[in-house]
């Protein structure tokens, strides 16, 4: 039980927290909820679509599960040829390969848009002149994006969903923080860090800052040294559930 007398906060969307919960839980920890972000499905006009899908791109890019979720899967599959298919990590790549679709993924350990931008796929010499869509959340990720532009490719991206502030009541945070008293707070994404800090009331900031954190990527680290947190912080080995839980068995009780 190496997450035994721990009381972790579970930060992901409420319908996407199950699982990670369920295996802190085997592992004798008591998981808390607090979604700090709302996933809603953007409608993208179909002339849009087509316009990104015809004539067939030659790579197609899934930014997250989110993406393979909301994205125009019926309209990509008539495609033909049928493009290659890239995913960010292996969690996005298993939602496409659930739905009859095979792609490429980065390795576990190095999933991420600079472990993604150094696939051979993505050189310089492989996209330039070539037509990509990326699919993705409202805002993107500009990085990846101005990459494969620098590199020559032919960019299309379809934003498909975006993430909202949770409307969760002030004395419904309150009440989880007192009476939950958790000690360590997983996040997973860099929009859920900043809801999180307008969510959590006045009151408790200071003590919530003080919490160990486990985040999912680098960037949620560094957003969180930014954002001022003074407790000790643990950065996922590879950007899944199982690398989540090696984070918190590292911060240990005493951390």
């Amino acid at each position: 039980m190496r997450l035994r007398r721990r009381v972790i906060l579970v930060t992901r969307p409420r319908d996407q927290a199950g699982p990670l919960c369920r295996r802190i839980e085997e592992q004798g920890g008591r998981a808390l909820r607090l979604p700090a972000v709302v996933i809603e499905p953007v409608a993208v006009p179909p002339h849009r679509v087509q316009q990104c899908l015809a004539p067939p791109p030659s790579l197609v890019l899934f930014t997250s599960r989110n993406a393979v979720r909301h994205g125009p899967l019926q309209a990509l599959a008539a495609r033909r040829p049928q493009p290659a298919l890239l995913a960010t990590g292996p969690g996005t790549a298993q939602a496409l390969g659930a739905l009859g679709l095979e792609a490429d993924a980065p390795p576990p350990a190095q999933a991420g848009s600079e472990a993604l931008l150094a696939l051979p796929a993505l050189a310089a010499a492989a996209v330039r002149g070539q037509r990509i869509v990326v699919i993705t959340g409202q805002g993107g990720n500009p990085v990846l994006q101005e990459t494969l532009q620098g590199r020559g490719a032919v960019l299309g991206v379809l934003e498909v969903y975006r993430r909202t502030l949770p409307g969760i009541p002030g004395a419904e945070i309150q009440a989880l923080l007192s009476e939950g008293r958790p000690d360590t707070v997983v996040v997973t994404s860099c929009d859920g860090l900043r809801n999180l800090c307008r969510l959590i009331p006045a009151g408790e900031r200071d003590r919530f800052r003080a919490l160990s954190l486990a985040a999912l990527t680098p960037g949620v680290a560094q957003l969180a040294g930014a954002l001022d947190f003074t407790g000790a912080i643990r950065t996922a080995p590879e950007a899944s559930d199982d690398g989540l839980l090696q984070a918190l068995t590292a911060l240990g009780p005493e951390a």
